[in-house]
């Protein structure tokens, strides 16, 4: 009952923002949609902000879902890249103004800068420092720019390769070889997206 309960709230909470947008919506609101209390609600998710990094969370899960099903190619740096290349482009194609909203809400960026920061330890199994945690925050604040001026739209495929690559500057202890990695990557990423093209994703 209590994941039924969640997954209710998560939905009614993205379908009252496609109708009313993001900032319009209310916990209240959200609460007589599921047809429960606000203190039920809050027992869940204790603050609006919580119910979208939740959004955030199952797309990334789907992310690695398509990557767990192509087997052992994709795995080490090159599987991390296609993950983060297939991530934004279903955040960027299909809920980019849910996803600005999460860039503008400080404490879900910092929350974000964690997810990612352990997606790269989850691929590349290294033992992150101060100078790893510094590239992921490059990297995503890189992705944060060019998606607020709407760059990524237009052109996505240059952008994510300076994003991805954005990792690296800041990097001390870059992998030999992250160059070809980024490149197998990219191929990845780009066939993964090429299969949400065909069946656009629903993340439920």
């Amino acid at each position: 009952m209590t994941k039924n309960l969640r997954e209710t709230i998560f939905r009614e909470s993205v379908r009252l923002w496609a109708e009313k947008g993001y900032e319009n919506v209310s916990m209240r609101d959200i609460a007589a949609a599921c047809n429960i209390g606000t203190g039920n609600l809050t027992y869940y998710f204790p603050k609006k902000d919580d119910i979208l990094m939740y959004y955030h969370d199952k797309v990334m899960d789907y992310a690695e879902g398509l990557i767990a099903e192509m087997g052992d190619e994709l795995n080490g740096l090159s599987g991390y890249f296609a993950v983060e290349y297939m991530f934004m482009y279903y955040i960027v194609f299909f809920v980019n103004e849910l996803y600005k909203q999460v860039i503008n809400v400080p404490a879900l960026r910092r929350r974000y800068y964690a997810q990612h920061h352990k997606l790269y330890r989850q691929f590349t199994g290294k033992d992150l420092d101060r100078s790893d945690w510094a590239a992921t925050v490059a990297m995503c604040n890189m992705e944060y720019g060019l998606t607020d001026v709407d760059l990524l739209e237009g052109e996505f495929d240059t952008c994510m390769e300076k994003i991805l690559e954005t990792r690296f500057i800041m990097d001390k202890r870059k992998p030999s070889g992250w160059k070809a990695e980024l490149e197998k990557g990219m191929t990845l990423g780009r066939e993964l997206v090429t299969e949400i093209r065909k069946s656009p994703p629903v993340i439920s």
